[in-house]
């Protein structure tokens, strides 16, 4: 039976159990382990002279056996413990009385202390002390000591030792037996501690810290959620200690700075000198504070960049293990500072090229439901906010495709996305890493994109099944008789066989489906380079406005009858990329009217009309597919179908407009052929010749031929190297005049190798630092190949495989633009493993990324372009 002790001794406001003990133990003139055998408190077990550390933690029945004898309040006793911090700033371990040291930096016994405090306290010890957040007396403004002046031990590190109370003398136990009561009792309010001026930061900190503490004293813990903050102390300040350098911490103080030099222990493991634990807390207590500033930023960055500089390589996994236990907000701010030490694949996967980013999850689920809302080409609309006027696209089609796919990259829980590639586009033969570095270089948030897009479709059901419509059949839409009637109602020239409507279809199938038709199986499949692929490509340029509004109509009513209850198109909005800065935003709204008419008028391609309109090719199709001119751009180029073609009267209306002015100044003046002009006016080339008669104009008999000017003609050829078809090019004429003219003036032609060197105007795009490895076009090969290979960060061999190359072949082909650029593209590392990890040098990264954004060398990749 637990018996009421005589004497009765008040707690202190956030007293320690064990410190209340001992003023209890003081007051009764008593032995501590006679108040703790009094209340009916357990021993330790054996033959050792140590009670459990009741100061930790008290077991309900033993605190109401020790309200029961002292007559304070149960809840009060609980308070008195470390417990009553349990959960929030520090974990105590299950079932035990120890606090755990693996998480958030827990001491396991002691005490830090204030000799001022105890001096004016009469040795009453506050149970904060024991914290590890305790580094200062904001009070005295000094430094907590940690250890006996003495004897070097720290107060109150053994549990509650049967011994006499002590109060501010230090009770360790000096050497000897383990029987030995001997203690030291060095009075401990003499003990020298460090001074803090009055604005120092470390006080400013240590003030923030108590007031958390005070919620949890008061349990308003809930609504602040401390526990997440001393989470993300724990994780910053465990780094700083460990990546600190000289002068880190000059403005906390020299000694604080002076020692954490000295300190050289783990720094999983909380210090114990509050001296060496103040600098790291206060720059951890300043970052956390204000966690989104721009100086907390920056100081993560800070550190990022110091992990990665004294480790030479931080992986993802690396950077998960070190910060698994920070909050979500500082592993945020930890994956954007770790962006620039990232590759680019990385950098989209783990979203740290945007303001959300996270790790990956385990399962791809995700991703496949995702890829259902993605089509197989990249929306127009927007894949042209990544383009910029003067963005080198030869291959728009696959650059869509590369970025539709990068849809599923955002999350892709594995390090190799072959899958992803799959899972789209049902092959695997796409080199995204080098698609991807190209995103990368076109504007800082080009990837930022895709994991908006991506984080919006998986927030939102796309009102679009793209992969049910890629499994629509195409024959059945817009069958001839439809067709007719489109063109009757809206008065387009059906064409005068079924090519017209066949490549209607098809742009018809794409738009509702999403799928690139050079990569489908199936009768609408189209190949690269041939005539239905160009046609496809003009096709945008052939619709008016009722045109198109026939066809959705068409296309709607198809999805009906399937079964399908969707919008012909859809995109998602723009404006979740706002906060974006994107290359393609500062376009404006495209006037489509005046654009038909400069293509139409002026008889400019599309390809040539986009610069004279500022745009892109990609825009101008964009303008076309969204808003269409009433009148087709392309319309003077269809021959009249048959059923429609020009009556005889009214073949001689239009004949009178072939004046004698019109003729001189077409004919005779621009140099015209008579075939064209009768083309332009939709005539015959017989017709045009009578009118030259009529109008007092005898015609060349032949065909008439160009005249040059030798002069530039030489100089062009011979002096700026420029080749015979980019002379034609820019004269408008076939290559054979070209050849045939030099011949003529006495001009060797040059072999038409392909090793020729670059001319004057295409070797001046070239950067100086890559001229040595490209004076010719196998140099500007090698170096694509390179790219390709640097870009995607695979091995040599694999690179080989994905480029068709043999592995030796392109390892002899870097090593070629190693020894023209006179320095090393990647590192060699010694035992290395067969197939292992592309790494880049400095002059490596250097190399692709001149090639990157190089448009001359770009361009040249391919001998056919896709328009």
């Amino acid at each position: 039976m637990i018996r009421t002790l005589p004497i009765r001794v008040a707690p202190r406001p956030g007293e320690a159990l064990d410190s209340w003990l001992d003023a209890l133990a003081a007051r009764s003139g008593a032995m501590l382990h006679d108040i703790v055998i009094a209340a009916g408190l357990p021993r330790s077990r054996g033959t050792g002279r140590f009670a459990p550390d009741f100061t930790t933690c008290l077991q309900d029945h033993e605190a109401q056996q020790l309200a029961t004898a002292t007559g304070v309040p149960v809840e009060q006793l609980h308070a008195m413990t470390l417990r009553r911090y349990s959960g929030h700033a520090l974990v105590l371990a299950p079932g035990q009385r120890v606090v755990s040291r693996m998480s958030l930096w827990g001491r396991g016994t002691g005490s830090r202390y204030c000799p001022r405090c105890l001096a004016e306290q009469h040795g009453r010890w506050p149970l904060r002390w024991r914290l590890t957040w305790s580094m200062a007396c904001t009070r005295h403004q000094v430094l907590l000591a940690h250890a006996c002046p003495s004897c070097g031990k720290e107060p109150r590190s053994s549990g509650i030792l049967y011994r006499q109370a002590v109060g501010h003398r230090c009770p360790t136990r000096i050497a000897g037996s383990k029987e030995s009561m001997v203690q030291c009792r060095t009075d401990l309010t003499g003990t020298v501690v460090v001074a803090l001026a009055d604005d120092s930061p470390i006080l400013q900190a240590q003030q923030w810290i108590d007031d958390l503490l005070a919620l949890i004293e008061d349990d308003r813990a809930g609504e602040h959620r401390p526990h997440e903050v001393f989470k993300d102390l724990t994780v910053l300040a465990a780094r700083l200690l460990m990546r600190a350098r000289p002068g880190d911490f000059l403005d906390c103080g020299p000694e604080i700075d002076e020692a954490r030099q000295r300190y050289g222990a783990d720094p999983r493991y909380v210090p114990t000198d509050a001296a060496v634990l103040a600098g790291p807390l206060t720059r951890a207590v300043e970052i956390r504070r204000e966690l989104n500033s721009a100086n907390s930023a920056c100081a993560i960055g800070e550190l990022i960049d110091r992990e990665v500089a004294q480790r030479g390589n931080v992986s993802p996994g690396d950077v998960k293990n070190y910060h698994r236990h920070a909050t979500d907000a500082l592993q945020q701010l930890i994956w954007q500072a770790m962006d620039r030490h990232l590759e680019t694949d990385e950098r989209v996967r783990y979203r740290t090229c945007s303001a959300r980013p996270r790790i990956p999850t385990h399962d791809d689920a995700d991703i496949v439901k995702r890829a259902r809302s993605v089509p197989r080409l990249f929306w127009r609309n927007w894949t042209v906010l990544l383009l910029a006027p003067d963005s080198p696209n030869p291959r728009p089609l696959k650059h869509r495709t590369a970025l539709a796919t990068g849809l599923l990259l955002p999350g892709w829980p594995r390090q190799k996305y072959t899958r992803a590639v799959e899972i789209l586009q049902g092959h695997g033969n796409l080199a995204m890493t080098y698609f991807l570095a190209r995103i990368a270089a076109l504007g800082k948030d080009g990837l930022a994109t895709l994991c908006v897009i991506a984080d919006y479709l998986d927030a939102h059901s796309a009102p679009i099944d793209y992969d049910r419509r890629r499994t629509l059949d195409g024959l059945q839409l817009l069958p001839a008789d439809v067709w007719r009637d489109i063109c009757h109602r809206t008065g387009t020239p059906p064409g005068g066989n079924d090519t017209r409507r066949a490549t209607m279809q098809r742009l018809l199938y794409q738009r509702i489906t999403g799928s690139d038709l050079h990569a489908v199986s199936g009768p609408l499949s189209i190949g690269q380079g041939t005539q239905a692929s160009r046609q496809l490509a003009a096709a945008p340029f052939h619709l008016t406005r009722s045109l198109l509004a026939e066809l959705d109509a068409h296309a709607m009513a198809h999805l009906r009858a399937h079964g399908i209850d969707e919008p012909v198109t859809w995109s998602p909005p723009l404006g979740i990329a706002d906060d974006l800065d994107l290359p393609g935003r500062s376009f404006g709204i495209l006037d489509t009217e005046t654009a038909a008419e400069l293509i139409r008028e002026k008889r400019l391609a599309p390809l040539d009309a986009a610069p004279v309109l500022g745009v892109t090719l990609e825009h101008l199709r964009l303008a076309f597919e969204t808003h269409p001119p009433e009148t087709g751009a392309h319309d003077h180029q269809q021959k009249p179908p048959r059923g429609t073609r020009l009556s005889s009267l009214q073949r001689r209306k239009r004949a009178e407009e072939l004046s004698p002015a019109f003729l001189h100044e077409h004919y005779v003046a621009a140099g015209k052929p008579a075939r064209q002009i009768g083309r332009e006016l939709d005539l015959s080339e017989p017709l045009v010749l009578a009118a030259l008669h009529s109008a007092g104009i005898e015609p060349e008999h032949g065909r008439r031929a160009f005249v040059f000017d030798d002069g530039w003609l030489r100089a062009q050829y011979l002096e700026q190297r420029r080749t015979i078809a980019d002379i034609a090019a820019e004269l408008n004429i076939t290559n054979g005049p070209v050849s045939r003219r030099l011949t003529a003036i006495g001009i060797t032609i040059r072999p038409n190798a392909t090793n020729k060197v670059l001319s004057t105007p295409l070797l001046d795009t070239v950067p100086p630092e890559l001229r040595p490895a490209g004076l010719d076009q196998p140099g500007l090969a090698r170096l694509r190949r390179f790219a390709a290979v640097a870009a995607t960060g695979q091995s040599i061999r694999l690179a080989a495989g994905a480029l068709g190359l043999d592995p030796n072949v392109l390892r002899v082909q870097i090593q070629r633009i190693e020894r023209d650029l006179g320095h090393k593209l990647y590192i060699r590392k010694a035992g290395s493993p067969r197939g292992h990890k592309l790494v880049l040098t400095e002059q490596g990264r250097r190399v692709l990324e001149l090639v990157l954004t190089t448009e001359s060398i770009v361009l040249s990749a391919s001998t056919t372009t896709e328009k």
